[in-house]
């Protein structure tokens, strides 16, 4: 092989005492026992890439970012000295660092609570929509969270809830996402009256998947208008009104709630949330649907997939408005169980639009 310009031989005494380094240090390696549980429990941990829709990569990705990993890989390799395992994440946090759901007292909405971060802070239970995909289609599920929230006006409540919707990680139910880019972040909320403005920075650009931006669009919209009881809602990206968003989505003046039928889930599961814990006893199980006759099917599973509670609801309103309905079960003992909503096919009795949430009984 022809040497390449300035390409000259190693220095081989230096090569020798790096490898006598590495065989040493390689020898002194002992194998931890849970090194396979410690690396599935990070596994479950969803990092940034649940904003990689559909194997698309985001396009902020395509430069800066992917030489930023070029040199983690690079600084990983030079730096073999340091082989201390990182830390594993606590299993009992919820994605996004908070405290899973585990008290059995539910908060005004019927919902778990996380741990107060602060005593001293002031915390507000807000809703927060997610995506979660029907039959590939990207609809809207909510969740209300307990969080700090700033002065506790409308505003800081607003910026609290929309913060935590930027980065699907905060859902408690996994199966929720956001589609937003990694990038996005609250710069300011405004409440005027009944309507909301909402200044994001870090948001001009995302990864091209046209059905997931309508979503995250309607997302934003529904999560500021809920937590801020406002009718519209005007946005700004960094600091300035623009005509469109990512250069498909019109976004100039008020922008109003899509239709429930169109950009809400068919069934949602509102209580018990996804991680809550209950005390022992019968279980009140809250629901909302947009569904054939305003008829829904409430089940309930026990640890060993068995039917403990089958029932047939009927929500108080039919498409196009979302109905919703409250049920109680009987007695349930300590134990994991997982509450289902869907509804039957009128065409051929199939299970649809099946929603689930784990809980505990204590």
């Amino acid at each position: 092989m022809t040497p390449s310009p300035g390409w000259s031989e190693p220095d081989e005494p230096t090569e020798e005492l790096l490898r006598r380094a590495l065989r040493t240090r390689a020898a002194g390696a002992d194998v931890d026992p849970d090194a396979l549980s410690i690396i599935r429990a990070r596994t479950r941990h969803r990092s940034w890439w649940h904003r990689i829709r559909g194997g698309a990569m985001p396009f902020a990705f395509t430069t800066g970012s992917a030489a930023a990993v070029a040199a983690t890989v690079t600084a990983v390799v030079v730096g073999v000295g340091s082989c201390a395992p990182p830390t594993v994440p606590d299993p009992t946090l919820a994605p996004g660092g908070t405290s899973a759901p585990a008290t059995a007292e539910p908060t005004p909405s019927g919902s778990p609570r996380p741990a107060s971060p602060s005593a001293a802070a002031t915390t507000a239970n807000v809703p927060i929509y997610y995506l979660h995909d029907v039959a590939t289609k990207p609809l809207l599920y909510r969740e209300f969270h307990r969080l700090p929230a700033g002065d506790g006006s409308k505003a800081a409540k607003t910026k609290a809830a929309i913060t935590a919707m930027l980065d699907g990680r905060t859902a408690y139910d996994p199966d929720y996402y956001s589609s937003w880019p990694a990038s996005a972040a609250v710069r300011s909320v405004r409440v005027d009256g009944n309507t909301v403005t909402v200044d994001l920075s870090g948001a001009a650009v995302n990864a091209y998947d046209p059905p997931s931006e309508k979503a995250a669009l309607q997302q934003l919209i529904w999560t500021a208008t809920a937590a801020s009881d406002a009718d519209g809602m005007k946005l700004l990206l960094d600091g300035k009104a623009v005509g469109k968003l990512w250069n498909l989505l019109p976004v100039s003046g008020t922008l109003r709630r899509g239709p429930a039928v169109d950009v809400l889930g068919p069934v949602w599961v509102i209580d018990p949330q996804q991680g809550a814990v209950l005390s022992a006893g019968p279980v009140t199980v809250n629901v909302a649907a947009i569904v054939w006759e305003a008829t829904m099917r409430v089940r309930i599973r026990n640890s060993a997939d068995a039917i403990v509670f089958d029932k047939s609801v009927l929500v108080n309103a039919g498409p196009p408005s979302q109905g919703t309905a409250t049920v109680r079960t009987q007695a349930l003992p300590a134990g994991t169980y997982t509450v289902e909503g869907f509804y039957f096919s009128a065409r051929d009795g199939s299970i649809q639009a099946m929603e689930n949430h784990t809980f505990t009984i204590r």
